[in-house]
Formats: structure tokens, sequence, C-alpha cells
């Protein structure tokens, strides 16, 4: 990339990161790191062919949307569950494989 495309790429950024941040708010479900992330996310891709992009806004858009859909089948497949804190211990259950003991061999008994 040389020096013109780089100023267009950082214009660009500039001009249109407060509407993209928006979008990705919006893509997920109101959180605000997420929503940087995935913007960023787009841009570092974006820069990658930016000489070759002819509306770069749009481009940008639909890599946010593809990246965001990933994220939810992955999340989705993994069945993860987020929560403000961590769940109670369960109480111990005397009958879980972990704490059974089987008794003992006798020394001729092992062969």
């Amino acid at each position: 990339m040389d020096a013109a495309d780089e100023q267009r790429f950082r214009e660009f950024v500039a001009a249109r990161s407060p509407a993209l941040i928006r979008l990705g708010f919006l893509l997920t479900g109101g959180d605000q790191h997420a929503a940087e992330d995935l913007v960023q996310t787009a841009l570092a891709k974006l820069v990658t062919r930016w000489r070759h992009v002819e509306t770069p806004e749009a481009y940008v858009r639909q890599i946010m949307y593809r990246q965001q859909v990933s994220w939810w089948r992955t999340s989705a497949r993994r069945g993860e569950v987020v929560r403000a804190s961590p769940p109670e211990t369960a109480a111990r259950d005397p009958h879980h494989q972990s704490e059974l003991r089987l008794p003992r061999l006798p020394p001729g008994g092992r062969e």
C-alpha cells in the first residue's frame, strides 16, 4: 500500500467508524466491546484488499455480518452460556464415579 492509499484508508476509517460501530452494536446485541472488536476485525481484512475494493463500506459491512454469523454458529455449537458470576458449586454426590473406591486385590490375585 502506497502513501496515497494509506491516506485514503485512514480517511475512510475516520469518516465511517462511528456508523460501523453502530452497526456492530446492533449485530452483537448491544455489546460495545464486541462491536468494536467486530469493526476492528473487518477493517483489518479490508486493509489487505484496499486497492481491489470498489465500495469499501459495503465490503466492510459484509465482512462484519459474515463474521458475526460465524460467531453465532460457533457459539451455538459449543452451547456456551455467559453469566455475570460463576454458578454455585454443586454438592458432591457420594455415588459419583470419581468418589468410588474399588476393593484392593490381594497380592496373589493380580495375575
